[in-house]
């Protein structure tokens, strides 16, 4: 009988540290998945502000601006497609954004 509260203890004791570090986890997984978030607005402010610089008269054309801009936004495609990997409910539409911008 001894043993078995022994064993219950170290059971209950088990759980209490795996629930804890579950929590940990899943808030470092929010903070990364919200950075990711951040950084990807940034990007796409930069396309915007490519976009109206290439709206200038005195850049309309430039194929180096067009190329910045279409680079840039394959990149923001493919940071929506790392920041979907963390959700399950939003990974086709990630993919469906990378073919659009292609």
């Amino acid at each position: 009988m001894i043993l078995l509260s022994i064993f219950f203890t170290l059971s209950i004791s088990a759980n209490i540290l795996m629930v804890w570090y579950s929590k940990k986890l899943l808030n470092k997984f929010t903070d990364i998945t919200d950075g990711i978030g951040i950084f990807n607005s940034k990007i796409k402010g930069l396309s915007d502000h490519l976009a109206s610089v290439h709206q200038l008269e005195m850049f309309y054309g430039e194929p180096v601006l067009q190329n910045l801009i279409k680079h840039t936004k394959m990149i923001s495609a493919e940071i929506v497609i790392f920041q979907d990997s963390f959700s399950i409910d939003s990974i086709v539409p990630a993919q469906e954004e990378l073919q659009k911008n292609e």
